[in-house]
């Protein structure tokens, strides 16, 4: 059971990209298979909790740690502060979606988290044959496209989705597999750390020179994507990470840094190449911009709705509120900002209680147990891997994508994983039946909301675009994220 979860998820994550629904834009495509996959879980943890209970199997156990109370009590603010804002919300079902997807992925990543060192091995290297074989899929993908744009004038050089001939605009053959080149940066986020971590892990063990070799292109192809891409969040969030890692474990990332190093100049090397001294004409954004494109207009605007409501916020999802008759953007491009405006200051605060107390478990727990260096990369990987979507979440919505969030849920139940001897009193022998039963409830509240939305989808699109001619699709939960 736990494997099948683990491996709907993965496939989610590596094949998710490449499959679009007819009439139906990418993000919500992957938006509704992200559905999709939460409702075979719920399924397949329903068929757990039915075993269970012939085997009365749903009694927890006792003897839980003072550390798990302390944790349970924020997590229960959380809860009850959100549901006030939720409750007090214009819009009760947009607040209750945004509210529901939240204790869905939490609730998701603590069901998924290892129960014993076995399974946390196999969910270790389930990531990272997740994180390779998307990467191996989208670069070869990418070069076909790269050599087509050369030969067939409908397709453009990545990352463009359109052609411009004349001053008009034309939808060009699909190259991206992305509605934004942004929400692939937000894998990359995600992926890039854990690509090199396997990197540094494979030449530490002293692996087949022409595995590292091969390893060593899909990053450096990976990096000049970030570039092509124009990605300054992801590169920004990638390396100020790592300078957080170095400071917290000094000596122990040297390598990791020497990877990082050798695979950004030579992905830089790539880049130059294919995009700039091939083309003819170059249509990539450079890295090194100094415009703010909008965020701190976006930021401002987040604070000022908090200021409306300071206490409970002005309810989930409800920055993406269309104000005064004009549509503006669905989220400020800063989680925590979004988090504080919509949720309230209780919830914000306990919010961030959590992630404190989360990035002093990961360094303690690396301080605390005995590794060798191939395992001590491993962990350093995954750690450097949360910390630049931490980061990056400052000024992008990596936690609000569809695929992206899915990334968060196994890495955060990697995580977990580590504490699995303070959380068995919340189980019972066998599974994580309680959690099982708040995923399953969670999920059918979830999906009985945008039940009717899916039917619709299609519908929405041109209603929006008919009252709103001059406007542009702001992605939230659906890629038209904006609600009246």
């Amino acid at each position: 059971m736990y494997r099948t979860t683990a491996l709907s998820i993965s496939s989610y994550l590596i094949f998710a990209a490449f499959f679009q629904l007819p009439e139906i834009m990418q993000y919500d495509s992957k938006r509704i298979l992200q559905l999709s996959v939460f409702t075979i879980i719920g399924l397949l943890f329903l068929i757990s909790l039915v075993k269970d209970f012939k085997n009365n199997q749903l009694i927890p156990q006792n003897g839980c740690s003072k550390k798990l109370y302390i944790v349970l009590a924020i997590a229960f603010v959380i809860f009850f502060s959100g549901l006030i804002s939720v409750l007090q919300a214009s819009n009760l079902k947009f607040a209750l979606v945004d509210y529901t997807l939240f204790f869905v992925l939490l609730v998701l990543a603590f069901s998924l988290s290892p129960r014993t060192l076995k399974t946390h091995y196999f969910l270790g290297r389930f990531i990272f044959i997740t994180a390779i074989l998307f990467a191996i899929i989208y670069t070869v993908l990418f070069f076909g496209n790269y050599i087509s744009s050369f030969t067939n004038p409908l397709i453009p050089l990545w990352p463009e989705k359109y052609l411009y001939v004349d001053d008009f605009k034309f939808e060009a053959r699909e190259v991206l597999f992305f509605d934004h080149k942004r929400f692939f940066n937000h894998i990359q986020t995600w992926s890039l750390p854990l690509l090199i971590g396997l990197l540094t892990f494979y030449k530490r063990i002293k692996k087949d020179k022409g595995i590292l070799m091969l390893l060593t292109l899909l990053i450096s192809f990976w990096w000049m994507l970030i570039f092509a891409a124009g990605a300054r969040g992801t590169s920004v969030s990638v390396l100020c990470s790592l300078l957080v890692l170095i400071v917290a474990f000094k000596k122990d990332t040297l390598q990791l840094l020497k990877n990082g190093t050798l695979t950004f100049f030579s992905g830089g090397i790539f880049y130059i190449i294919l995009f700039k001294l091939i083309p003819t004409e170059s249509t990539s954004i450079p890295v090194l911009r100094s415009t703010d494109s909008g965020r701190f207009e976006m930021w401002e605007n987040a604070i000022e709705l908090w200021t409306q409501n300071p206490i409970f916020g002005v309810g989930p999802m409800h920055y993406a509120k269309i104000r005064g008759g004009e549509p503006y953007f669905a989220a400020p491009h800063n989680f925590y900002l979004q988090f504080l405006s919509e949720w309230g200051l209780i919830a914000f605060l306990a919010f961030i209680i959590l992630i404190i107390i989360f990035l002093v478990m990961i360094n303690k727990n690396y301080s605390n147990k005995k590794r060798n260096m191939p395992n001590k990369t491993i962990y350093l990987a995954f750690a450097w891997s949360i910390t630049s979507a931490f980061i990056h979440s400052f000024f992008s919505g990596v936690f609000n994508t569809p695929m992206s969030q899915m990334w968060l849920v196994l890495v955060l139940a990697w995580f977990i994983g580590y504490k699995r001897n303070e959380i068995k009193c919340l189980v019972s022998n066998s599974r994580f039946n309680y959690l099982k039963m708040a995923f399953i409830l969670l999920t059918t509240i979830l999906v009985s909301l945008v039940y009717n939305d899916v039917i619709n989808i299609s519908t929405s699109y041109t209603e929006y675009l008919n009252t709103y001619p001059d406007s542009i699709f702001n992605p939230r939960f659906w890629v038209q994220g904006l609600f009246d």
